[in-house]
């Protein structure tokens, strides 16, 4: 079958595990395909695709790029510190102490253990 690229948008792991995982399901998928799935079902803890692109939505309203927003839906860091890390990144941020600080209660409510 073939398949078109109608965007490139950056999204957190949780959703790409889901949309390959749909590939998987239809069986239609090139050894590459089959090695991100692999990658995914190791490092995909947190399993709920609707909540991650939450989280980054939030995070977007607050000045980040989607780009950072979706890394740290991904990693979901644990603490301040973890968070600030990746949000080094993101050049457009003046503050990334004061950016960590504000981000952090938003990304604890969603990113629990």
């Amino acid at each position: 079958m073939e398949r078109r690229i109608l965007e490139y948008k950056a999204v957190p792991y949780q959703v790409a595990k889901k949309y390959m995982y749909e590939r998987v399901r239809e069986g239609d998928i090139i050894s590459i395909q089959e090695s991100t799935w692999e990658y995914f079902r190791k490092v995909v803890f947190w399993d709920d695709p609707e909540a991650a692109s939450e989280l980054v939505e939030e995070i977007v309203k607050e000045g980040v790029s989607r780009e950072a927003a979706a890394n740290i839906a991904s990693i979901c860091p644990k603490t301040e510190g973890e968070l600030r890390s990746i949000l080094e990144m993101d050049r457009s941020i003046t503050s990334v102490h004061e950016m960590a600080s504000k981000l952090y209660p938003i990304v604890s409510k969603y990113c629990k253990d």
